[in-house]
C-alpha cells in the first residue's frame, strides 16, 4: 500500500520534523491490527499522529490520478489524515486485489482451512477420509460465514491427487465480504 501525501509531519521531543510519507503505513498497520474483524475496510478510517501541511493538499482531479493507479489518500484532519479510499497497489484492476480487507480474508480463510486440515496430515486414510474432509472444512466455512468474512461460498470438492497419490486436494470458491467503498447516485429531474 502506497501513501500519499509523501511528506507529514511528526512531533518528535516537542519538535516538528518531517517525516516520509511511508510512516502513514505504520499508523494503518496499527489500526489494522486493532480491529478484530479482518473484514473492516481502512477506507474512510482516521490516522493519527501527525499533521498533513498544506502543501500537501492536491485538487481533487490530482487526487483521483493518484487514487487510480493505487495509491491510498490521506486528506487532513485535526491530529491526522483520513483516507479517502484504501487499495492495494496491484495492477490487475481486479477490485478483489485492490481491496487490502478483500486480501486479508483471503489469507485468513487460507490460515484456517490449513489449520483444520493440518490434523489429517500424518494419519491413514481410511473410508470416512473424504467424508470427514469434507465436513470439517464445511464446518470452518460456515464459521467464517457466521463471522461475517465470506458471503458465500460452493464448489467444494475433495480429491485424491492424480500424480502424487499421497497427496488430497481440497478445493472451493469463496465470496469475500466486500466493503462499501462509494455510493452511485442518480438523479433524474422532470415533471410527472
Amino acid at each position: 500500500v502506497y501513501f500519499w501525501p509523501d511528506r507529514i509531519v511528526r512531533v518528535i521531543n516537542g519538535t516538528n520534523t518531517f517525516v516520509h510519507g511511508f510512516y502513514m503505513a505504520a499508523c494503518a498497520g496499527g489500526l489494522l491490527a486493532a480491529t478484530p474483524n479482518v473484514a473492516i475496510p481502512l477506507t474512510r478510517k482516521v490516522l493519527t499522529g501527525f499533521t498533513i501541511l498544506r502543501d500537501r493538499i492536491r485538487r481533487p482531479i490530482i487526487l483521483n490520478a493518484l487514487g487510480d493507479r493505487g495509491v491510498t489518500i490521506a486528506q487532513p484532519v485535526t491530529g491526522g489524515g483520513r483516507l479517502l479510499h484504501a487499495k492495494t497497489t496491484t495492477s490487475s484492476g481486479a477490485p478483489t486485489e485492490e481491496e487490502i480487507s478483500v486480501i486479508f480474508i483471503r489469507d485468513r480463510t487460507a490460515q484456517v482451512l490449513r489449520d483444520v486440515l493440518r490434523g489429517f496430515i500424518g494419519k491413514a486414510e481410511d473410508p470416512t477420509l473424504i467424508a470427514s474432509i469434507t465436513s470439517n472444512v464445511q464446518k470452518a466455512l460456515q464459521a467464517l460465514v457466521g463471522q461475517g468474512l465470506l458471503s458465500m461460498y460452493q464448489s467444494l470438492n475433495v480429491a485424491r491427487d492424480e500424480v502424487e497419490p499421497r497427496q488430497w486436494n481440497v478445493s472451493v470458491e469463496v465470496q469475500p465480504t466486500l466493503p462499501v467503498n462509494w455510493i452511485f447516485i442518480d438523479i433524474s429531474v422532470g415533471i410527472f
